[in-house]
């Protein structure tokens, strides 16, 4: 452990880690390392110590060094007579003990004095600290592990780079406790002081000898200097051991500096004087000292804008009014300004009493020069005064909250404070202050409170001069219901209510704190199986704002069931196995819109609140809202017997006789209980009528509801007689008329009263129609006993004649081996065919080209008919190179082109051979430049031939130079003609057979290559034999021997 010098050891407790059967006593003793530099007096008995105990010694470190100190502790044990028996292990504790923590220090030191100035604070300590844990040594601690105070403050002084010393700097004059404190805990402090100079220093200017204003320099002025730093005692009023004294004239009337106390032969004027003393503290004086004979001055003042000359700081507004009584001829003013040099402002001349204006004066020194006609002036110094700054809201206070964060407790509080408790410059004895938001004044106080937060307008007056500031009052975020989920009430009377808070905004982190009013308990966004009524719901935020909601859950009416069901004279439907009963629901309460769930005879029922149509029975209701609320009902229908004939009778008509029809009901509602009502086809209303005529009747039974019976029966015509039709000639074709029909009747009495064919009367005895066309026929005869019968009879007659052909196109493009196959159905059988009127032997049309061809049919009878038919034919058979597939050869005589083809027309599949015989297929390869020819057979043979040409990506298989040097210096001393896909390939392995011959101007053959144009007996410019020949230009011809017979001409020149 490491102690303090001169503080207590303690607590160090002593006990024993075994537990024996006898008591337990303790020894311990102090031993220093080095005893000489260790005091210590033992203040407890050192022996005989229960266990338990705790041991506090004060030790004191003689030395400027640490010193090491052991204390041991024994234990020993004793029997019951307390003798001692036998010792145990002995402990010790290590004390490093630290000397005494010393506060060295210096202050900063002036000429005379620790302050340069009376009243100044450039004092400064420097703190040098020794001892404590600084005993240990720089490599262990410096003094950067000191803390300091100053007057009990702990603030911290500034520590150099190299923290070899601390300073306290911009201290005044005064008393100070200087303290500082290892980190050890070692403690220590001293009380040092600042001195200055007793008084400020100051200097006057004085007058030894009158100075007048004859022209003459016989004035004497002095300077009086007093208080500040000096280095003797002064002896006189003037004779003062200062440092510096400069003299300094101004204006018109200057003067060269003069560092003396005393200024002899001085003209009148301004007098300046600078004065330093042994700390270089500046005294300044300045003062004017006129002629004893000057003119007097009688009277001026200055513009008064409360207080001050000019109405704000920085105008030039001020105005001097100045009024003199001239004592000779004329007086002259003038107007000065002077800040260090003097400026003529203005001047003016008068010889009478008069008030003199002099405006637009800025802030200021001025002089006032009043000069008399003898030359002899005086000088009135005059300060235009203004406000000491401009009138400037320097800087407010506002509240804080939150440590300072915001100005407003919470963004709805009105909490906010603005204190205008730094407004400068101006006239602060008029300030008015005018505090608005949002364009409207509401507060002229300079401390405004219950703000809420937003934007304020402050505006500050003096009566002349104003500044004006925004200042904002900041509030946390406020917190606010981004969504708020309400579901209402499903159901009246049910707990289905539900409230959702979605919050955003406030401050902290969330989660927010939820105080519902309806359980207290609840902490949370979501309130539910709620009943309706009004919720009160607070949230606050980590900072504690609180945001306030009121939420109103509302339910639906009760839901409720009215009805209007049909009503037939006691029936709830009006016929037996009717449709017309009806239910109308009207319904109360709930929400939105209802669901009509019907059921009857178990099947279910349109949702609706109108039912129509229905029959009797038993019909159920479950009517449910939109929220699921329900309520049943129960409806029945009744219905009537049925309304049933149960006898019907009548009797025929025979000849002219009339019909008789008799009825009997029974069942349905009578009417009143008692009756039905009938109607019969012939208008008669009894249960029998015996005027029914020959035809289709009926008769209706109808009861108290309009529930109707009726039956349809049929009066026949009862008669003796029979007619048939017979067919006494057929219809030869379809379409025709030049049928014959004829009457044949049975047991008629004759003459006939009347005939009619399809209700056309016709004469009575005209019983045979002629000109007949297929149709139905209706024959009535009525004899001369006016009995009557009629038939019906169907007149057919054939088909109409139907082509039936097939068209066979030719076999090939522009051939006219097509043919028609010919057939018909219809009309009366055995057809004959014609070809554009041209009878055809056969039922087969041949050697027919592409076209439309028209076909006469004629039948057996002559009836005819036809029909056209187009013939058509295959495109026409084209060969087509597919460009993309194309690959030229490298040069003319490369056998590495490949050529791909495709046919368009006649008929699929198609044949190909190419010029050689051997090839087939549409793609030919390994061929160089040329033309190739193909034939193309397609699936009928019809085939046609085409020829292509493959033309090469270069112009030649051979690079010809035009010249050659052969002068023996290996380069192009022969004319090596190369293949340009491979220059190193000799032409004897691409053309075996080229041969190179030489001509010269005049056409004669002067030389001629090996076949295959070697390159080792290439050309070198010479001739057969081998003699060199002359630089010219020679012609020559290359045959290839190829088979593309080609051959390259051109010139060759000789160089060297």
């Amino acid at each position: 452990d490491t102690i303090c010098n001169l503080l207590t050891f303690d607590s160090i407790f002593i006990q024993s880690v075994t537990q024996p059967t006898v008591d337990i006593r303790f020894n311990y003793e102090i031993i220093p390392d080095n005893p000489a530099q260790v005091s210590f007096v033992y203040n407890q008995p050192i022996t005989n110590i229960y266990r338990n105990t705790r041991v506090s010694e004060v030790l004191e470190n003689l030395s400027d060094t640490i010193q090491r100190v052991v204390v041991r502790i024994s234990p020993y044990l004793i029997d019951g007579n307390d003798n001692t028996r036998c010792g145990g292990i002995s402990d010790s504790v290590i004390i490093q003990l630290t000397p005494s923590l010393i506060m060295q220090d210096t202050a900063r030191q002036y000429p005379r004095y620790q302050i340069q100035c009376f009243g100044d604070e450039n004092g400064a300590f420097y703190l040098f600290p020794t001892g404590g844990i600084l005993a240990f040594g720089p490599s262990n601690y410096d003094q950067r592990d000191v803390d300091f105070t100053l007057n009990g403050t702990n603030n911290w002084p500034y520590r150099d780079s190299t923290a070899t010393y601390h300073t306290y700097d911009s201290l005044g004059a005064g008393v100070y406790t200087l303290g500082a404190t290892d980190w050890s805990g070692c403690s220590v402090s001293k009380i040092d002081s600042l001195t200055q100079a007793d008084t400020l220093f100051m200097v006057q200017i004085l007058e030894k000898a009158p100075i007048k204003c004859k022209g003459v320099a016989e004035g004497i002025v002095y300077a009086r200097k007093q208080g500040g730093a000096y280095y003797n005692i002064p002896t006189s009023s003037d004779t003062i051991g200062y440092s510096t004294t400069r003299w300094l004239r101004y204006g018109p009337f200057g003067l060269p500096v003069i560092d003396q106390d005393t200024v002899f032969n001085v003209f009148p004027g301004n007098f300046s004087i600078q004065v330093w003393d042994t700390n270089q503290c500046l005294a300044t004086a300045s003062r004017w000292i006129f002629g004893a004979d000057a003119p007097d001055q009688e009277d001026f003042y200055l513009e008064d804008y409360n207080g001050f000359n000019v109405s704000c700081f920085g105008d030039s507004d001020g105005i001097l009014y100045t009024r003199y009584s001239p004592f000779s001829d004329t007086i002259s003013y003038g107007l000065y300004k002077y800040n260090g040099d003097t400026t003529l402002i203005d001047s003016v001349t008068i010889s009478t009493a008069d008030i003199l204006e002099w405006p637009d004066l800025d802030a200021g020194n001025y002089l006032f020069k009043v000069e008399s006609s003898l030359g002899c002036f005086r000088f009135d110094t005059i300060t235009v005064r203004q406000p000491v700054a401009p009138l400037t809201i320097a800087d407010y206070t506002l509240s804080s909250y939150h440590s300072g964060t915001w100005n407003v407790r919470c963004s709805d509080s009105s909490n906010g404070v603005i204190d205008l408790d730094s407004i400068i410059g101006g006239r602060p004895w008029s300030y008015t202050y005018s505090v608005s938001r949002d364009g409207s004044v509401f507060s002229n106080d300079s401390i405004i409170s219950g703000l809420p937060g937003g934007d304020y307008k402050i505006v500050v007056d003096d009566g002349y001069c104003s500044d004006s500031t925004v200042i904002t009052l900041t509030t946390p975020d406020s917190i606010y219901i981004e969504e708020r989920i309400v579901d209402n009430n499903l159901c009246y009377a049910d707990s289905t209510g539900r409230i959702q808070l979605n919050l955003a905004g406030g401050e902290g982190t969330p989660p927010y704190k939820f105080t519902w009013q309806h359980d207290t308990v609840l902490n949370a966004p979501v309130a539910d199986k709620l009943v309706s009524g009004t919720y009160f719901v607070a949230v606050e935020d980590s900072i504690g704002c609180v945001l306030k909601d009121t939420i109103t859950l509302v339910q639906p009416d009760s839901l409720a069931i009215y009805s209007d069901t049909s009503n037939y004279n006691g029936y709830g439907v009006s016929c037996f196995n009717g449709a017309d009963g009806y239910i109308r629901i009207s319904t109360s309460g709930g929400s939105g819109i209802k669901v009509y769930d019907w059921r009857h005879n178990e099947e279910t029922l349109p949702n609706d609140s109108i039912l129509n149509e229905l029959g009797k029975g038993f019909y159920y209701l479950a009517m449910q809202d939109a929220n699921g609320c329900s309520v049943k009902d129960t409806f029945e229908l009744t219905e009537p017997e049925e309304l049933i004939i149960v006898d019907f009778s009548k009797e025929d008509k025979v000849c002219s006789t009339p019909g008789i029809g008799r009825v009997s009901v029974t069942g349905g509602v009578p009417i009143e209980g008692s009756y039905y009502s009938y109607l019969w086809s012939n208008n008669e209303t009894s249960d029998s009528t015996i005027t029914l005529p020959v035809g289709e009747h009926w008769v209706e039974i109808t009861d108290w509801n309009n529930c109707m019976v009726d039956t349809n029966f049929q009066i026949f015509y009862v008669s003796n007689i029979e007619i048939d039709v017979d067919t006494v000639k057929a219809i030869s074709c379809f379409g025709g008329s030049d049928g014959i029909l004829k009457i044949v009747p049975n047991d008629a009495t004759l003459p006939f009263d009347s005939i009619k064919w399809n209700g056309v009367v016709y004469a009575p005895d005209d019983t045979i129609l002629y000109d007949a066309s297929a149709g139905i026929y209706i024959v009535e005869i009525l004899d001369s006993k006016e009995c009557f019968d009629a038939d019906t009879f169907a007149f057919e007659q054939p088909d109409s004649i139907e082509a039936l052909f097939t068209a066979f196109e030719p076999s090939c493009y522009g051939f006219d081996d097509g043919y028609v196959l010919l057939d018909a159905m219809g009309g009366n059988g055995i057809y004959q065919y014609a070809l554009d009127d041209s009878t055809l032997d056969s039922d087969i049309s041949e050697f027919l080209a592409a076209g439309t061809y028209k076909y006469n049919i004629t039948d057996q009878k002559g009836c005819i008919g036809g029909d056209t038919i187009t013939v058509t034919q295959p495109d026409e058979l084209q060969v087509v190179e597919i460009m993309a597939e194309r690959i030229p050869p490298a040069c003319p005589d490369s056998p590495d082109g490949t050529m791909m083809v495709t046919a368009e027309g006649g008929t699929e599949p198609y044949t190909f051979r190419w010029y050689d015989n051997e090839t087939t297929g549409n793609i030919i390869s390994g061929i160089d430049q040329g033309y190739y020819g193909l034939s193309v057979t397609d699936f009928n043979g019809c085939f046609t031939n085409d020829t292509l040409f493959m033309e090469a990506e270069l112009p030649a298989c051979l690079i010809i130079p035009s010249a050659i040097s052969p002068n023996g210096d290996d380069i192009n001393d022969f004319w090596d003609i190369i293949n340009p896909l491979n220059e190193d390939l000799d032409l004897t392995q691409i053309y075996p057979e080229m041969v190179v011959k030489i001509y010269n101007r005049w056409g004669q053959l002067i030389w001629e290559s090996e076949r295959g144009y070697p390159r080792y007996k290439a050309w070198r410019g010479t001739d057969q034999s081998g003699r060199p020949l002359p630089v010219d230009s020679y012609h020559y011809i290359i045959y290839l021997n190829h088979k593309s017979g080609r051959i390259h001409k051109g010139i060759i020149t000789i160089v060297k």
